[in-house]
């Protein structure tokens, strides 16, 4: 963390780094103490500390949106909804989730967090399962929102950065559409977290106003 946030200071502000997937406020601080271009620290360092709910709280939006055009309503009391991968981002959105009535699938290649879909009252489903019910690639990316009058996936929303392709260069979105699902992009879905830390640092914002 301390060798990253070297490699982010000398780039002399046109990059600013926060969370990604395994990482928290913790390493945040870390990589704080070589650069100031690093945002997402902990609140008592002066950041806007942990993303991860704001982030969820995006992702719940999403799938509000997309269940909106699907089927006229954003209400997901009685929705059945899949998460694939129960990390930060995906316990404080099964949470949401949870507290808005939807009928939950949870899915996490750790074990443990078999505890989390009991807590919940959620139906815990094996990893590879649950990427096949979301359509989406093996990294986690939660989720997918299905209507309970239908036995097969009718909306996906990824709440992971990336972009994966498909053979020939075939983004997933084009895929879903084809087979008839609604596709939220990561970028959209997940926007709730950087939105959180945007205006955290100064240095931050003259950053995205070049970019």
């Amino acid at each position: 963390m301390l060798d990253l946030g070297h490699a982010v200071e000398s780039l002399g502000g046109r990059y600013v780094t926060a969370e990604d997937v395994g990482t928290g406020t913790d390493d945040m601080a870390i990589i704080g103490e070589r650069t100031a271009h690093v945002v997402g620290r902990p609140a008592d360092a002066g950041g806007s500390g942990d993303p991860s709910p704001v982030t969820a709280r995006g992702v719940e939006a999403a799938i509000r949106a997309c269940c909106e055009q699907r089927y006229g309503s954003p209400d997901l009391a009685g929705r059945v909804v899949t998460i694939a991968g129960i990390g930060h981002v995906g316990l404080a959105l099964a949470e949401r989730l949870a507290e808005a009535g939807c009928e939950l699938r949870v899915s996490d290649i750790d074990e443990g967090k078999r505890e989390v879909a009991k807590r919940l009252g959620a139906l815990w489903v094996d990893p590879e399962r649950a990427a096949s019910l979301n359509a989406t690639s093996s990294r986690p990316a939660p989720s997918a929102a299905r209507s309970t009058r239908s036995p097969s996936t009718s909306c996906v929303a990824r709440s992971s950065a990336g972009r994966p392709q498909r053979p020939g260069g075939r983004l997933p979105g084009r895929g879903l559409t084809e087979r008839g699902i609604l596709y939220a992009p990561d970028f959209i879905a997940n926007a709730g977290g950087l939105i959180n830390v945007y205006g955290s640092s100064g240095n931050w914002t003259a950053c995205a106003s070049r970019s």
